[in-house]
């Protein structure tokens, strides 16, 4: 079991959603280039569809649930939060505690400690910062706690999708396996008339478990088109800043670049800044990921080639209407692993600009 994750590095793998925190990852994003507002639209939000009787009694339960997030400061956990209050406002009689975890392992950890000796709630909500939120989220399960898993992968294995912990109700967070193989199919269109094809890949830090998920779904569709190579591998940091460096110092190495991906929107707007300060303006496809508002709008004015889609809003909608109607006797209404992109999404996994005027992203980047 790898140890608890540095602060330093959760900060950076959430930043791309303030991302993503975000992601992160995911994963992710900081106030460089970005907006700290709440989401401009919601995308393929849910609308509470219950299945199964109920009794009164049961329909009426009150219901806690304790929402331990990333970071309050995060753009994309707060587009969650929001759609999580947006969805207990609709069910009624549904109380969301938020935690704010401040990037910090240690105080997530501490926070569900202190949840557990208080008691008194239905359901969790967990982003996953470390190892120890898996041993309380155990415990917490052990005394009948719903816990769902929302954003990050919720368990030891980063590139499994279904509930990990025994008794775990459900997991709400993005296929990264699939996230990777959305941005291959990006990159093999981005490199159609292109042979030889170079490519710079950006992680957002290569360290993260997560991160060799995503990019082992990108190997295994790149392998099979041998014009494409990928020249460089870099941590981008979900930061603006550090993606712009290694980005100037790929294209003074490879200066035939053709293609960017990136782990998050930050970093792809630190490539572009890099790419226009080479006057490579429109020579070097732009791929970023998440489908952020900072992303898509890209996308639709042609800055970039494309992105991949997230639902945070929807993730906290579905883990509350999950957790509620497990706690009031009915069953789940999307399964313990819906894949909430493919579900909800009206463009499917990827954005480009035929499809960009059609997809409402969900948090600002």
């Amino acid at each position: 079991m790898p140890k608890i994750w540095r602060v330093g590095a959760w900060r950076g793998a959430v930043v791309a959603a303030a991302i993503v925190a975000t992601l992160g990852a995911v994963a992710c994003g900081s106030s460089e280039g970005g907006s700290s507002s709440s989401p401009a639209a919601t995308e393929g939000a849910t609308t509470g569809a219950t299945t199964g009787a109920t009794s009164g009694a049961d329909a009426a339960k009150k219901v806690k649930i304790a929402y331990f997030e990333f970071g309050s400061a995060n753009t994309y956990t707060q587009a969650s939060l929001e759609g999580a209050r947006a969805e207990a406002k609709k069910l009624g009689n549904v109380e969301i505690v938020p935690f704010d975890g401040k990037f910090d392992a240690s105080k997530q950890a501490s926070d569900m400690q202190d949840a557990l000796a208080t008691g008194g709630y239905d359901g969790w909500m967990v982003y996953q910062m470390g190892p120890a939120a898996l041993t309380f989220a155990k415990q917490a399960i052990d005394q009948g706690v719903k816990v769902v898993g929302v954003l990050v992968p919720f368990g030891p294995d980063p590139g499994k999708v279904e509930p990990q912990l025994e008794g775990q109700l459900a997991n709400t967070y993005l296929d990264h396996a699939q996230l990777g193989r959305d941005l291959a199919d990006l990159t093999v269109k981005a490199c159609a008339d292109t042979d030889p094809c170079k490519v710079e890949y950006l992680y957002g830090y290569k360290s993260l478990p997560f991160s060799k998920t995503i990019k082992d779904g990108f190997d295994n569709v790149i392998k099979s088109h041998p014009s494409i190579e990928v020249v460089t591998e870099q941590d981008g940091k979900y930061l603006a800043g550090p993606s712009y460096t290694v980005t100037q110092n790929a294209l003074q190495a490879h200066p035939d670049l053709n293609v960017v991906v990136t782990g998050g929107s930050q970093m792809t707007l630190g490539a572009e800044r890099a790419v226009n300060a080479a006057g490579k303006k429109g020579q070097v496809k732009l791929i970023g990921s998440y489908g952020s508002k900072l992303g898509v709008d890209a996308v639709c004015q042609g800055r970039w080639f494309g992105e991949t889609v997230s639902l945070p809003y929807t993730e906290g909608q579905v883990a509350v209407e999950s957790i509620a109607d497990a706690v009031r006797g009915k069953p789940l209404p999307y399964g313990p692993a819906p894949d909430l992109v493919k579900r909800f999404s009206k463009v499917g996994s990827i954005i480009t600009k035929d499809n960009c005027a059609d997809f409402k992203p969900q948090w600002e980047g």
